[in-house]
């Protein structure tokens, strides 16, 4: 949504943006979800913001809608740390997968449920990874998962800080 109170990346410092790094990978660890996908999701959802309240009542870093607050049993408190933001935004991707399926974008249904939303929020993802520099599209096995992510990767950890620290210039 639009943000009311944008605080870009350009705010994250060092130590933020290892925390971040580790939130995600861990995230997306536990819940098998491609820390690609989170971190295409952060860009768009907040550009590697923090904190922030939409206009739609979406909070923190990943935009969580107040919808999730009572179905996850969470607090806003909890959805503005990293490692709140990306537990929470693992969780519901995980959710979205199982309702979806595995078919082509079913992380769109993070956003919505509407397709032409969804349509919209894929185009914006989508565009986010390719300006990280993956070359991703609806068919994109690696943002399936984080074993799949881990098959097209060299490291055995996505390094999310080297590229939250690459739009987070000194």
């Amino acid at each position: 949504g639009q943000l009311v109170c944008s605080e870009s990346a350009k705010n994250l410092d060092k130590e933020q943006i290892k925390r971040y790094n580790l939130a995600i990978n861990e995230a997306a660890l536990r819940y098998n979800i491609s820390p690609y996908l989170l971190l295409g999701i952060f860009k768009v959802e907040s550009n590697f913001g923090r904190n922030m309240v939409s206009q739609t009542n979406d909070h923190g870093p990943m935009q969580i809608n107040q919808w999730w607050f009572r179905r996850l049993n969470i607090s806003r408190k909890t959805v503005r740390s990293p490692e709140g933001a990306m537990v929470v935004a693992a969780k519901i991707l995980d959710y979205a997968r199982e309702e979806q399926g595995k078919g082509k974008c079913w992380w769109s249904a993070y956003h919505s449920v509407t397709p032409m939303y969804r349509r919209i929020y894929e185009a914006n993802v989508l565009k986010a990874l390719r300006e990280m520099g993956f070359r991703a599209n609806c068919s994109s096995e690696f943002l399936n998962s984080y074993l799949d992510a881990l098959e097209v990767t060299a490291q055995l950890r996505v390094d999310a800080g080297a590229i939250l620290a690459s739009h987070n210039p000194e």
